[in-house]
């Protein structure tokens, strides 16, 4: 099933490379749904419009480490390294998501710590893999100061999303149990100045949706994954290093913006958790 998703999503990734190379570099409005993923309305960031990254995507960086550290042919080996790279390049250039290069980051040093090797391999293979992404971002990205820039509220970047927290907040604190799912109407999903989303919050804004009842469901999950990973425990199973990477890539891509409960990444989700029970099911 692995390598299905994989290369499927390989795929995807590569097909909307070329719609996004034909509209913004050609003008041609090739696969419109495609291209606005997002809605009818452009979604935009350093004047080119951005399409999302595919819900498989956390599978598919999960398996290339794993087939980076464990495969015995260097050509695997090479082909894992070049469709991570191409990843990360994809969600720096075209997604244009800070939140997804940072939260490859923090998974591939959570991988490459979990893995039982010596510390002088690990430090390595941390070197290599950090290394690659920071030039990688480094070559598409104005690096400090656009990252800096970020932070202001005048953006819709990160500084936004301070102002989306308290707005939202306010409206949640009165109706904490249900949420405000009752009540959303265009205002409520776009903020009252139409600055920012609901869905810039992640998984927090399930919470503001759905109240704490409903949060309490969709997280269970996690828990679960979390819960399944732990029993198991045994780091000499080569695929713990995808179970490890698959949670901490899930987890935090939903916390940052990017919800797995979102319409874009939900079909993503029956996938991720029946990978973990079928490893719990073989395990036994």
């Amino acid at each position: 099933m692995s390598l299905i998703i994989v290369g499927l999503t390989t795929f995807t990734l590569i097909l909307k490379t070329l719609v996004w190379w034909l509209y913004n570099y050609h003008g041609k409005d090739v696969m419109h749904y495609l291209l606005y993923e997002f809605g009818p309305e452009p979604w935009i960031r350093e004047g080119f419009q951005r399409i999302p990254a595919t819900c498989f995507s956390g599978i598919l960086f999960s398996f290339t480490i794993y087939l980076f550290f464990y495969s015995k042919q260097w050509k695997i080996k090479l082909l894992a390294l070049i469709v991570s790279l191409f990843n990360i390049w994809y969600a720096n250039a075209i997604f244009a998501s800070r939140a997804q290069l940072i939260v490859f980051f923090i998974t591939i040093v959570v991988a490459v710590f979990s893995i039982k090797i010596s510390m002088i391999k690990k430090f390595i293979l941390n070197v290599i893999f950090i290394g690659l992404i920071i030039l990688l971002t480094m070559l598409n990205m104005d690096t400090i100061d656009e990252f800096i820039n970020s932070l202001s509220q005048e953006t819709f970047s990160i500084g936004i999303r301070f102002i989306a927290l308290d707005y939202y907040m306010d409206l949640f604190s009165d109706k904490w149990i249900m949420g405000i799912n009752m009540m959303l109407n265009e205002d409520t999903l776009n903020g009252s100045s139409g600055l920012f989303y609901l869905s810039d919050l992640g998984i927090l804004g399930d919470l503001f949706s759905w109240g704490v009842i409903g949060f309490f469901l969709m997280v269970i999950p996690f828990f679960r994954m979390i819960f399944i990973l732990k029993n198991i425990n045994n780091k000499k199973d080569r695929k713990y290093i995808f179970g490890i990477s698959l949670i901490i890539y899930t987890i935090l891509m939903s916390i940052l913006s990017n919800d797995i409960y979102s319409f874009r990444n939900i079909f993503g989700l029956p996938f991720i958790i029946a990978y973990f029970e079928y490893w719990r099911v073989n395990n036994e």
